[in-house]
């Protein structure tokens, strides 16, 4: 079966953001390696290099995830629909939930006078614009995964006309 625009579209943004999760994980790693080691002078609940590791974890999970997803969707397997209304809930989910944080969370004030007085609120506005892209891709993906012929594309349309 043919493979629609929607599907050829999300699979290349799978790929991509699979590819920046990666590739964040993998730089976390790096800074694990790097950071300097905490002295026996600094009590801290936890060594930094436990948290990277566990952070790393998910990253290339996620990356993960999304590479199989996005081969599933190109194969037009029926698990790559579900795999993708699941990402697709657990996207908005996220990207509301840092969107409100970011809106409503004090912001420092720059005391260096290169930056404009307007730099907090000018770089809280890019986050937040962010974060809503990332929530209209999910609502996107809701829909667009739901739809009767995607669903029929996905799973043939004998098994949709019977439902």
């Amino acid at each position: 079966m043919a493979r629609s625009g929607g599907v050829i579209f999300s699979a290349v943004l799978v790929f991509l953001g699979s590819t920046f999760a990666v590739l964040t994980g993998a730089l976390i790693v790096v800074a694990g390696l790097i950071a300097p080691r905490s002295s026996s002078e600094v009590a801290t609940p936890i060594d930094f290099n436990y948290f990277a590791a566990i952070e790393a974890a998910v990253f290339f999970g996620f990356g993960a995830w999304g590479i199989a997803s996005g081969i599933g969707l190109m194969r037009i397997k029926p698990w790559a629909r579900i795999s993708m209304l699941a990402f697709a809930c657990l996207l908005l989910v996220g990207s509301v939930s840092a969107g409100v944080m970011v809106a409503v969370t004090r912001m420092p004030v720059p005391n260096d006078p290169i930056f404009p007085a307007s730099f907090m609120l000018m770089t809280r506005a890019l986050v937040v614009g962010f974060y809503v892209l990332l929530a209209g891709l999910a609502v996107f993906w809701l829909y667009f995964f739901n739809r009767k012929i995607v669903k029929a594309q996905f799973l043939g349309a004998a098994q949709i006309l019977r439902s």
